[in-house]
């Protein structure tokens, strides 16, 4: 495979072409990530009553005198019902202001019919909008995604697609200015079956990655990260209601926290290494979400700093993840393996909004699951292999001995320590290609 990792090397880097795949990436993200995390604001439910006829003028007031005699109190202690009240007496004449305690019949509750919200902080949502009563669900349907995006080189190699993989380079290298590197693929026209068995004729199923027990304990692993990772990244998004202070102030920190993430992370990945980075931005996300469940009430600024760093280390681990992911599988599983996973981690993405709603029940609740997930996601990347500085597995059975060497094992691996074995086959593949130019 050095023909292709020369192949790469020769379009350039990080050029036109690749700017062009990373903004349009960047835009259908941006457009995916409004979408699911604007209901933190389009659904949020604010504090709201029954609508008491006769009584409310407006319906814009959430707290009236009148309370005390028109609506009894809820199972919470010194809160009004919000479902139920008083019936009325059938009077004569019954006009809008005629409100008064001889009206109501507080031995006889009925149900709501109108609500009063609260417009303090949204004078309107979704909730409020659309709301149909104590106990009424609604579903939300999701966007449709079309594609945009050609297919990668190395999976239309995998697939014998060897014309369309030139035709693709070409394109790529025109967008560049460069001179074509597809002259390393034409090979692969005489020769459609490599001898390394790169491209495989076999059927391609998720179910293959479980037949041996390393890929096995691997993708269990992998799966259950995903999940964590996504559940806690949504939920620790959404808590941002629970946090004191203003809403949007503690949803924008949120937020802006994942961009020095990402950064911190760009680094790391490279330095200490993508086993060793995850394991770090894992643990730290698990303790800081810990620490902010078990803080007293009393100190808000540690809570939201405590959440802040829970969210920076979730969101570092979510982009570390996709990277480690595609490294740890075969070329030719590679998009099989991550979309299982990422299909699993869409468990996580479902359960997120029911975990961050468990703070109505006991208040550190959503924290503390994510908090001690997250800690074993960190745990759990101790028993997979380092990455970094090591020539990338492309059938399934390479994937299933790459790792079991003591090289790799380690959490830590620092860049200067990289495998002499790996330097030497970059130089010499840079070598060949002087001479051949």
């Amino acid at each position: 495979m050095a023909d292709i990792e020369r192949m790469y090397d020769n379009l350039g880097g990080f050029k036109s072409y690749q700017v062009k795949m990373y903004l349009l990436c960047c835009f259908v993200v941006f457009i995916n990530g409004m979408c699911i995390m604007t209901d933190t604001f389009s659904i949020h439910s604010d504090e709201y009553r029954c609508y008491v006829p006769g009584c409310d003028v407006d319906e814009s007031s959430s707290s009236e005198e009148f309370l005390n005699f028109t609506t009894p109190f809820g199972k919470e202690k010194n809160k009004y019902d919000s479902c139920h009240l008083f019936a009325r007496f059938e009077v004569a004449n019954e006009s809008v202001g005629n409100c008064s305690e001889e009206m109501f019949n507080q031995n006889q509750i009925t149900n709501c019919s109108k609500w009063v919200f609260d417009a303090t902080v949204f004078t309107s949502t979704v909730v409020s909008t659309i709301f149909n009563g104590c106990g009424s669900h609604w579903m939300f349907s999701s966007s449709v995604r079309y594609r945009f995006f050609p297919e990668s080189v190395r999976w239309l190699i995998s697939k014998n697609k060897i014309n369309e993989a030139i035709k693709l380079v070409d394109e790529a290298a025109e967008a560049n200015k460069l001179p074509s590197p597809s002259y390393l693929l034409e090979d692969l026209l005489k020769n459609p079956i490599a001898e390394d068995g790169f491209v495989d004729k076999r059927e391609k199923s998720v179910f293959n990655i479980f037949k041996s027990p390393n890929m096995r304990k691997r993708s269990l692993i992998l799966f259950f990260c995903w999940i964590v990772c996504t559940l806690s990244y949504y939920g620790l998004s959404r808590n941002a209601g629970n946090l004191s202070g203003n809403l949007f102030l503690n949803y924008i920190s949120l937020m802006i926290i994942e961009i020095p993430s990402y950064i911190v992370s760009y680094f790391l990945l490279d330095k200490i290494g993508r086993k060793g980075t995850l394991i770090v931005v894992f643990i730290l996300a698990g303790i800081a979400s810990l620490v902010s469940g078990l803080l007293p009430l009393r100190f808000e600024l540690l809570i939201v700093i405590t959440s802040l760093l829970g969210k920076f280390g979730i969101a570092a681990a979510f982009g570390c993840i996709f990277v480690y992911t595609a490294e740890l599988y075969p070329t030719e599983y590679r998009g099989i393996g991550v979309g299982a996973c990422s299909s699993f981690a869409r468990i996580g993405g479902i359960l997120a909004p029911l975990a961050a709603s468990l703070s109505k029940f006991y208040r550190p609740l959503p924290l503390l699951i994510f908090g001690v997930l997250s800690f074993i996601s960190g745990l759990l990347i101790f028993l997979l292999p380092e990455t970094l500085g090591y020539d990338l597995p492309q059938t399934l059975e390479e994937c299933e001995n790459f790792g079991r060497n003591n090289e790799n094992k380690s959490a830590i691996k620092f860049n200067c320590c990289l495998p002499l074995k790996r330097e030497q086959g970059e130089t010499e593949m840079k070598a060949e290609d002087t001479s051949q130019k």
